[in-house]
């Protein structure tokens, strides 16, 4: 029964010293994890527009440039969008996705320049979606766990932003320069466009009638107001004068 006891007993020691050290292991982790949580709330992403210029080989000048005086200073532009992460450390690494052609790119802190990746997309004519997804690397405990999952919506490049209808309506949505909703019918554009000019022109005649109504009016209560004061002017001058007559009197 001693013996019993003694087994017993040596066999709780070693599962209280097995828990301690497993729960000590674990406030380790946890410390760490924390640590880790804290810092990647500082990992973001954003994009820019930039503009490049076109290989001249690749893209003649247009024809209504040639032969004119502007030929020889035209170079040919283009505009992309500039996509950055910023704020990445040895901790971390990020595996970039997108909806347009799912590639799929990582990125260690060793290609970062100062903790920021920054590339290029040219892919303009549809919207398109980044996924980043940031995971802890082999410079922590706990490396290649998933602590947070950004995403970055582009928008597409309008292709009826250039049209000459749009210059009498460029705050209209169809004419903005970028857009995030799908590609819109020509036939459909036509019809929404000419009917939004046309209501902009018909408030707009509302509006200059009602300002030539009001500027009418103030004319006429200015005119009246100086005929007032010019008869008042005179009625006061026409009793001044009775009054001095009548004390000469």
């Amino acid at each position: 029964m001693c013996r019993f006891k003694k087994i017993c007993f040596s066999l709780l020691a070693f599962l209280f010293m097995a828990s301690d050290g497993k729960a000590a292991s674990s406030m380790c982790e946890a410390k760490e994890i924390a640590e880790l949580n804290r810092e990647v709330v500082n990992i973001k992403g954003s994009f820019e527009e930039a503009e490049g210029e076109l290989n001249p080989s690749e893209f003649p000048i247009p024809d209504e440039i040639l032969g004119t005086e502007a030929e020889a200073d035209y170079v040919g532009k283009y505009n992309y969008f500039k996509v950055s992460i910023i704020n990445i450390s040895e901790n971390f690494y990020v595996e970039i996705s997108n909806d347009y052609n799912r590639d799929k790119l990582v990125y260690q802190y060793k290609d970062t320049q100062d903790g920021v990746i920054t590339f290029d997309w040219k892919n303009l004519d549809k919207v398109t979606t980044f996924t980043v997804k940031v995971y802890s690397s082999d410079q922590t405990n706990c490396p290649d766990e998933l602590y947070r999952t950004i995403t970055i919506s582009l928008p597409r490049y309008n292709e009826f932003y250039d049209y000459t209808l749009c210059e009498r309506a460029s705050d209209y949505y169809l004419c903005e320069k970028y857009v995030d909703y799908g590609e819109v019918d020509f036939g459909t554009f036509v019809s929404n466009i000419t009917r939004h000019i046309e209501q902009k022109e018909k408030e707009e005649e509302e509006e200059a009638k009602k300002e030539d109504f009001v500027s009418k009016h103030k004319t006429i209560l200015i005119i009246n107001g100086v005929i007032v004061v010019v008869i008042t002017g005179v009625v006061v001058a026409v009793i001044i004068k009775k009054r001095r007559s009548s004390d000469n009197v």
